[in-house]
């Protein structure tokens, strides 16, 4: 009698375990969420790294100020202004905002393995009015898509830093077209 009783014990442990090892599953929709939604909310702009190279020769500041010039451009225009926030929300748009100038909105997405971050807007991306860029400069900083794409270097809950490297042609004078990479970093807090 002990016997069948340790028997359907056994059994009877062998059936909540099973139980147990179904009932946990790697899916679980709460971790997904934690996972994908580090990017929502607010971040403030830190700091950011711009540098350009000719011919894969990095510029000096007074190279660049000289190409920017010939363009008709300030280097200080490509500089996201201090204090900028950008609001990531969870139905996949964004607002930036920054002393002087105009509320920026647009669309984002974020790569499955949060690699890659496209920012979509049509009236400019990073406060940098894009309509008013030349061609071959718009050409150098646009996907095809007409997004920017940057590689994610940090994503964490209160640290984000951003890089994008494009190198193209640029038509500095009907005579003169240099190849231009461009490399820049841009680091969030939330």
């Amino acid at each position: 009698m002990f016997e069948s009783h340790l028997k359907s014990l056994r059994l009877l442990l062998f059936v909540f375990s099973l139980l147990f090892i179904f009932s946990c599953d790697d899916d679980d929709p709460v971790d997904q969420d934690e996972d994908s939604e580090t990017i929502i909310g607010t971040w403030t702009f830190e700091s950011q790294t711009l540098e350009f190279y000719q011919n894969g020769t990095k510029l000096t500041d007074s190279e660049v100020a000289l190409y920017f010039s010939i363009l008709g451009y300030d280097i200080e225009s490509f500089q996201v202004p201090e204090g900028a926030t950008f609001e990531f929300s969870e139905d996949g748009t964004f607002t930036g905002n920054a002393t002087d100038y105009d509320e920026q909105t647009g669309t984002w997405e974020l790569s499955d393995d949060e690699s890659t971050l496209k920012i979509y807007s049509d009236a400019g991306i990073l406060f940098l009015d894009i309509d008013s860029l030349p061609e071959d400069i718009k050409d150098l900083i646009l996907e095809e898509d007409g997004s920017i794409a940057f590689e994610v270097l940090t994503l964490t809950e209160t640290n984000a830093s951003f890089y994008i490297s494009k190198t193209g042609p640029i038509q500095v004078s009907n005579d003169i077209s240099i190849t231009l990479r461009t490399d820049l970093t841009i680091n969030l807090t939330k």
